[in-house]
């Protein structure tokens, strides 16, 4: 089927992700017109689209995007490979350059998966990107799976931290960063800046076996980044 741009009639496009429309998930289109350059779909031809799922995890020096920067991020296809990126350096221009290679990944992703991303992983990327001037993914351009609230609403625990509900389910390989560490991160040390992307690199991993375990009990509880 040839398919033409609804703005400015460009014949070619690059697939760009799907989105979810009201009868089904349907495939995303962008223009290559570097005037246009409009995101479409097929509204009315649906079609069965893979779904490409990958398990999100990042690090940050604050909890709060306004006074913090991005270290490093961590992205695991299920059953698959792990990509990730970190900082060589303390600047805004390293920071800059990682966050559009979280987003650039994130383009090939159709649902992204985090433990708490709803409150800290996803605003804070999109916070960091919105400060650099890069494009983060808009309202329903791919779904998000939060396993922060499919504990707590599954299971009754004394925390719902990813360490303790990975301790109790048997998953081993958690572990807590000490406070030197993100001190010395902090001040641009590049040892603790690379344990820091390993452990990062180690949740992902870690949030692909809770999913593993928690699955058979979801349901209804995807959304939007």
């Amino acid at each position: 089927m040839r398919r033409h741009c609804p703005r400015c009639g460009e014949s070619g496009y690059t697939k760009v992700g799907s989105i979810i429309a009201a009868r089904g998930r349907v495939q995303r289109y962008q223009c290559v017109n570097p005037k246009c350059q409009k995101k479409y779909h097929d509204s009315l031809k649906l079609q069965p689209v893979p779904q490409r799922q990958a398990y999100l995890d990042i690090e940050a020096s604050q909890l709060t995007a306004s006074f913090g920067h991005m270290i490093s991020w961590a992205l695991k296809d299920r059953g698959g490979e792990v990509h990730s990126d970190y900082i060589k350096r303390r600047s805004l221009k390293e920071e800059k350059r990682i966050v559009a290679s979280l987003i650039e990944a994130l383009g090939e992703v159709d649902e992204v998966i985090t433990y708490y991303g709803t409150r800290f992983d996803v605003p804070f990327v999109r916070t960091r990107a919105l400060y650099h001037g890069l494009e983060f993914p808009g309202y329903m351009s791919m779904s998000h799976l939060d396993l922060y609230y499919v504990a707590r609403a599954r299971m009754r625990m004394h925390s719902n931290r990813l360490a303790t509900v990975a301790e109790f389910l048997g998953i081993e390989g958690k572990t807590a960063l000490k406070p030197d560490i993100w001190v010395r991160a902090s001040f641009g040390d590049v040892e603790a800046i690379e344990y820091i992307h390993t452990h990062n690199i180690a949740d992902v991993v870690i949030l692909e076996e809770v999913h593993d375990r928690l699955e058979p009990f979801m349901k209804g509880v995807r959304r939007s980044v």
